[in-house]
């Protein structure tokens, strides 16, 4: 009843419906919901590289300032609408185990209301994540990849031990993450960005 309550205060209101589909399940206790498929996360990296003028081979440090906000929000879309789900489903999970009595009330508020950025960040972080269990990953380089470009210390951590995940602490501590690190468009998207270059 206490989430109910709370997502009243939320933006995306019309996006709270359960979902129950969509999921890995990784033990019997906690399923992780599926981020995009490694294909469209490169292809997200590939038209963020035109926006950015970055798919030139440039130096590090000069990319194109001929660009605005709403066109890397526009390329990031996909991962908003899916973090959107990922989001709903680890609350689903969350707020029914013992670990949602554990949180201050500050962690609930910031996990409950993310933003369209925090969303597009969790998604990616998910999709990253779930492709290191595939069998054709190149996992060593995927992780190397993600730990540099996220630069967060629990999700480096959750990269290098996937199944990390499969509990609602580690999920919690994920969302309190996201929910309090508000990333731009413009940071975002070379956040995401760098990861595609490192991984091509």
């Amino acid at each position: 009843m206490i989430i109910l309550i709370f997502f009243s205060g939320c933006s995306f209101t019309e996006h709270n419906d359960p979902i129950i589909s969509n999921e890995l399940e990784i033990s019997n206790k906690f399923n992780i919901p599926k981020g995009l498929d490694f294909k469209s996360v490169v292809n997200i990296g590939q038209e963020l590289g035109k926006v950015l003028g970055r798919d030139q081979k440039l130096n590090a440090f000069a990319f194109s300032m001929d660009y605005s906000e709403p066109e890397i929000e526009g390329v990031l879309n996909p991962l908003v609408e899916n973090g959107r789900d990922i989001h709903q489903q680890l609350l689903n999970q969350i707020n029914t185990s013992p670990v949602w009595n554990t949180l201050s009330e500050e962690d609930k508020q910031s996990i409950i209301c993310l933003s369209d950025q925090e969303l597009a960040e969790l998604s990616f972080i998910i999709s990253v994540t779930n492709q290191i269990t595939s069998t054709t990953a190149d996992w060593d380089r995927i992780r190397s990849c993600a730990s540099g470009a996220l630069g967060i210390g629990v999700v480096n951590e959750l990269v290098k031990n996937t199944a990390a995940l499969a509990s609602a602490e580690v999920a919690a501590e994920i969302l309190v993450l996201v929910g309090k690190r508000t990333l731009g468009w413009v940071a975002l998207g070379l956040v995401i960005w760098d990861f595609y270059d490192c991984v091509k």
